[in-house]
């Protein structure tokens, strides 16, 4: 693996934690509303209860987009690493 690569896949994890925060945030926002829309008295104002699902829809977001970066990063590595051992593998009986 080379350096421009990690840069690439770097960038893609990157782009997906934010997208995902975002993704979440607005999800987030939209179940605020929807539980202040059914429960007037749990929140007094949508502006408040929308800020209050963004919030925690970023938050929620980007540990699970992070999350699932990491998961994808350990098996990414663990495939270069098998490839990289049937290759050593494959090089010792040629040597034979």
């Amino acid at each position: 693996m080379n350096v421009e690569s990690v840069k690439s896949v770097a960038k893609e994890f990157f782009v997906i934690i934010i997208v995902g925060a975002l993704l979440s945030a607005l999800v987030g926002g939209t179940f605020g509303v929807l539980i202040a829309l059914v429960s007037p008295r749990f929140m007094t104002a949508y502006r408040d209860v929308f800020a209050y699902g963004i919030i925690w829809g970023v938050f929620v977001g980007a540990v699970l987009a992070s999350y699932a970066c990491f998961i994808s990063a350990i098996m990414h590595i663990r495939l270069n690493r098998f490839e990289d051992h049937a290759n050593q593998e494959t090089s010792q009986f040629e040597l034979r």
